[in-house]
């Protein structure tokens, strides 16, 4: 769909879907077992209903708006972890941020080790269930987070941009994401992120 007429969809007032059908094209081209298919439907501007299916290994994470979030119909709870940010496996993708960020997180990282997976709506649906505790993401299109951020927020997760808005504002334009399932750490990452931001 040309750039015009999907502007035209989110202008408008009627609920559209909004799918992804391959996410992590390289990875699937190269053979690695990293992709998904990713489905939103956003009504009244923000996500109310995500799915992102894995076919690799079978799992299905779905989320209603309102109603948490499961993996294969089992529910997908909000945790918090024991764990200081320094202790952290990272979820990050390097290419979309900026050379100073670059730069801070090879030289001196504030987490134990970190993972680019190159699949953003997985990555999310990942995180959900606990699967890496932080997430930084200079840059996301509305296909890449609308499904994954829903799930992402109704298994209690917490996000924002790295200027500190809400990730999902129903437009073309790219999101950057800072996130964790647990608030604490969350706290820590966004004031570690605000402080390289500021240099």
């Amino acid at each position: 769909m040309p750039v015009e007429q999907q502007q035209q969809v989110l202008d408008s007032e009627e609920p559209y879907w909004c799918l992804d059908p391959l996410d992590g094209t390289s990875n699937f081209v190269a053979g690695i077992p990293y992709f998904c298919v990713s489905l939103a439907l956003v009504e009244n501007g923000k996500p109310s209903h995500g799915i992102v299916y894995d076919p690799a290994r079978d799992e299905m994470f779905a989320a209603a708006y309102g109603k948490g979030a499961t993996l294969n119909g089992e529910k997908l709870a909000p945790r918090e972890v024991n764990l200081t940010l320094q202790q952290c496996m990272a979820v990050i993708d390097l290419k979309r941020l900026n050379k100073t960020f670059q730069s801070a997180i090879i030289q001196s990282p504030p987490f134990c080790s970190h993972r680019n997976f190159g699949a953003s709506a997985l990555e999310w649906s990942w995180l959900a269930a606990g699967r890496g505790h932080v997430y930084l993401h200079g840059g996301q299109k509305l296909w890449d987070h609308a499904a994954g951020f829903l799930i992402f927020n109704e298994a209690g997760g917490h996000a924002r941009t790295m200027e500190g808005e809400i990730v999902f504002n129903n437009t073309l334009e790219s999101r950057s994401v800072v996130a964790s399932l647990d608030n604490g750490l969350f706290q820590d990452w966004a004031a570690w992120v605000k402080k390289i931001a500021a240099q």
